[in-house]
């Protein structure tokens, strides 16, 4: 049998093609893996992935725990204020009560906290009230400071509505509602109630307030200040104004007048009386 050169170069040739390809593709995948490897062993990449991982996870844990620990702690210490305070003011809280308490906050019906909600609102509604009542107290008008003394009831059977509103119950009339407000004749004014001397003409000033208003009294004695709290607010030096021979309301004194006096007694119009001088009244006779 005789031995064909050529063939066995090509089928060399072939072999060797096909192995030095499967070389190749081994060598390749290889790399890949090595490359993969490397990429995935990278320490910078490995440690920025993993920290800020392990970085968003604690952040997260770490959130929830302190929103858990505030839902938890927040009662405890609300029930251990009250719980002193009401031992600082002698009370003393059975632990049935505290029990049902907290059955009550557990199951969502209790308010989550000492004392409900509506409570605190109307607390918080009413103080600023109780303030302004305080405020506005008006020293009672006693028997034995005074001239002329009658109950309140008496006064009101004698006065109209609208002045018994003012002078026996402290109230105030609406601003340019009284007719004395603009009256410019020369007279004196008197009080509605028992016919003392209160103010002259001459002391008589437009404010622009609404009310009538004079730069002081007829005398020294004619009218009594006393203390109003809460117009204390707005003028230190002001003080309610009444007749000293009856007690009747009749404004308020402030301490923005015009000269010599730097006072501005503010008087209802309903707590006066004006009464012309003579010469006037017998001219209109």
């Amino acid at each position: 049998m005789s031995h064909n050169p050529s063939l066995g170069s090509a089928s060399g040739a072939a072999d060797s093609h096909v192995t030095h390809r499967g070389t190749q593709s081994s060598n390749g995948r290889r790399r890949r893996e090595a490359a993969n490897a490397k990429r995935r062993n990278h320490p910078r990449l490995r440690f920025s992935v993993t920290s800020y991982g392990l970085r968003m996870r604690n952040r997260g844990e770490k959130e929830m725990a302190g929103r858990r620990g505030l839902r938890r702690l927040l009662p405890r210490l609300l029930r251990r204020r009250g719980a002193a305070a009401a031992a600082a003011g002698g009370v003393i809280t059975s632990a049935s009560t505290a029990a049902s308490q907290d059955d009550r906050r557990r199951s969502g019906k209790g308010g989550g906290v000492p004392g409900s909600k509506a409570a605190r609102r109307a607390f918080g509604v009413l103080w600023p009230l109780g303030l302004f009542f305080i405020g506005s107290r008006q020293k009672p008008v006693r028997e034995n400071e005074v001239e002329v003394y009658k109950s309140p009831e008496e006064w009101k059977r004698e006065l109209p509505p609208e002045a018994a509103k003012v002078i026996v119950d402290r109230g105030t009339e609406y601003a340019f509602s009284s007719d004395l407000y603009t009256e410019q004749r020369a007279g004196e004014y008197e009080c509605r109630a028992c016919g003392a001397a209160l103010y002259i003409s001459e002391d008589k000033f437009d404010s622009g307030t609404g009310w009538p208003s004079f730069t002081k009294a007829v005398s020294a004695n004619a009218v009594k200040k006393t203390l109003q709290p809460i117009y204390l607010l707005g003028d230190l030096s002001c003080r309610e104004v009444r007749c000293t021979r009856c007690g009747a309301h009749l404004g308020h004194v402030f301490g923005d007048g015009p000269a010599p006096t730097g006072k501005r007694h503010c008087i209802n119009g309903v707590s006066l009386s004006f009464v012309p001088k003579q010469a006037e009244t017998k001219a209109e006779l």
